[in-house]
């Protein structure tokens, strides 16, 4: 256990001079950045949200991408059975992701985070206290630890 706790400790204590890049990156987005060389005494500190106006040009695009389809998933049945069975299941999984789920409101923020890092990750678990329903996490990245060796 004390290993596992070293690797994660050390994991998290590489990761500084990244994380202070997302930290000056969000608010840079959110608020802007005083400027350090300003061209004469007086001028002023402007932020233009540059960023956020091609991120909010370009997330229709993906999202239409993941949920523009016909259904979300489609199923191959491993057994004999008819093919109006195997498209009902697909119908009813498609319904109740769409509709039970927090699906979209997370898949927007996961892409969301994509479009300002490069990397979006969505979450999906089991709720086993709430009738085993399936639901959506959107994970920042800073939240996310992997071993040096993971791709």
């Amino acid at each position: 256990m004390k290993k596992l706790y070293d690797v994660a400790a050390e994991a998290l204590n590489q990761r500084g001079t990244w994380e202070q890049k997302q930290r000056l990156y969000y608010q840079m987005r959110h608020d802007g950045l005083r400027r350090v060389n300003k061209p004469w005494p007086a001028a002023a500190d402007l932020h233009f949200p540059l960023v956020d106006m091609n991120i909010r040009k370009v997330k229709p695009f993906w999202e239409s991408q993941a949920t523009g389809t016909e259904r979300l998933a489609s199923f191959v049945a491993l057994r004999d059975q008819l093919a109006e069975d195997t498209s009902a299941a697909a119908e009813f999984f498609d319904f109740e992701i769409k509709q039970h789920t927090n699906f979209q409101g997370e898949l927007v923020r996961a892409i969301d985070a994509m479009l300002l890092r490069g990397r979006g990750v969505l979450k999906c678990v089991v709720d086993p206290f709430d009738d085993y329903r399936l639901v959506f996490e959107a994970v920042d990245t800073p939240f996310i630890i992997m071993a040096d060796g993971a791709d």
